[in-house]
Parts: C-alpha cells; structure tokens; sequence
C-alpha cells in the first residue's frame, strides 16, 4: 500500500475508488474504503516506526539532522529540494512533508 501513494490520485487511485465504490453500492463488500484514507493510516503507522527505531532499515533513508538555535523548527531534519512530482511523493519525502 506504501508503494501505491507515489502515484497520481486522479490517474490510477481515483479508479480504485471508484470500482470499491461499486462493489459496497451492489453489496459485495459491507464498507467503502478509500485508498487516500488506507494510504494515510498505513504511511502515520509505518513513519512512526521508522522514526522511533534508529535500528530500523528504513531509518537510513531519513536526511540529516539540523541544529537550528535560533530559530526554532518543529522538526529537525533537513528537507529536501523538491524538483519534479515523482520525486515528492516517493514514501520518505511524502511523509517528511506530511508528518512534520
């Protein structure tokens, strides 16, 4: 589910949405789901584990840590220079640019 947040929403998700969509409205499933929301929860859920282990591989990927002493962030790490969408919505700058 990670690997699907770096795609377009209106290319291929907002069609996911739209078949689950169908499936509740014939009865083949008793709740809608949409893939923005299940995305979300489970990128809140693996960046907090990321974060909270050093010892975790993913924890590698994470930029820099900056001292910043007079001016105060609410993060402390460096962001990176965005230059093209699929560069944004790759799972660590996604969550860099969403959780902090």
């Amino acid at each position: 589910i990670e690997l699907w947040g770096c795609v377009y929403y209106d290319k291929y998700l907002k069609q996911i949405d739209k078949f689950v969509s169908r499936a509740r409205k014939y009865g083949y499933t008793s709740k809608g789901y949409s893939m923005k929301e299940i995305i979300c929860s489970r990128d809140k859920k693996l960046w907090d584990k990321v974060t909270s282990n050093v010892n975790n591989p993913l924890h590698e990927l994470l930029p820099n840590n900056l001292a910043r002493p007079l001016r105060p962030r609410g993060h402390v790490y460096e962001l990176p220079r965005i230059r093209t969408e699929r560069f944004k919505y790759s799972y660590i700058n996604r969550c860099l640019f969403n959780f902090i």
